[in-house]
């Protein structure tokens, strides 16, 4: 019989793996930082935000409530899960989700979500464009892409980026 020693250390538990949830969003807008051989399906951490698409614009995020939530809203929050865990110095994650001819942005924290009203790209019925709706449309876009500074989407402003390591990965210090 074997005594056993209850003061030896232990291995510890493999409590928390590395590997993040194989989840894509439907389109992401990468950073600009990205080494320019990223492919945007496979690293979370070179993306600055994402989206999720919605066939119909009754799959919107619309009406949400805590006790109903609807599948476009909840994937979102998945991938902002996901964003913010591969990107641990992200204050937010920015989701745009277009549900059919409406579009809104989420702004999700560790701490809930918050939705912007939503946009019309065009008209129910007639087809015809909605003037107002693409220009915001357009303008989010293109901050997304090119205006917004890497604090204006969700860079803690404490820590910088210095550059990148061996593997592509940018290291930030605080």
């Amino acid at each position: 019989r074997e005594i056993v020693d209850e003061q030896e250390l232990a291995e510890d538990e493999k409590i928390f793996a590395l590997d993040l949830p194989k989840l894509k969003p439907d389109f992401a807008v990468m950073s600009r930082t990205a080494p320019l051989s990223t492919t945007p399906d496979r690293k979370w951490r070179t993306r600055d935000a994402f989206g999720e698409l919605k066939a119909n614009y009754k799959q919107s995020a619309a009406g949400a409530r805590e006790s109903t939530i609807p599948d476009i809203l909840f994937q979102s929050a998945d991938h902002a899960r996901i964003h913010l865990a591969a990107r641990p110095f992200l204050l937010y994650s920015i989701g745009v989700m277009m549900a059919g001819s409406v579009f809104s942005v989420g702004i999700f924290d560790r701490d809930g979500a918050t939705l912007s009203p939503q946009h019309r790209l065009w008209e129910l019925g007639t087809g015809k464009a909605d003037e107002k709706g693409l220009r915001v449309f357009i303008r989010l876009i293109r901050s997304l892409t090119f205006l917004l500074s890497e604090v204006d989407i969700g860079q803690d402003p404490t820590v910088e980026t210095v550059g990148d390591d061996e593997n592509g990965s940018s290291l930030s210090r605080g």
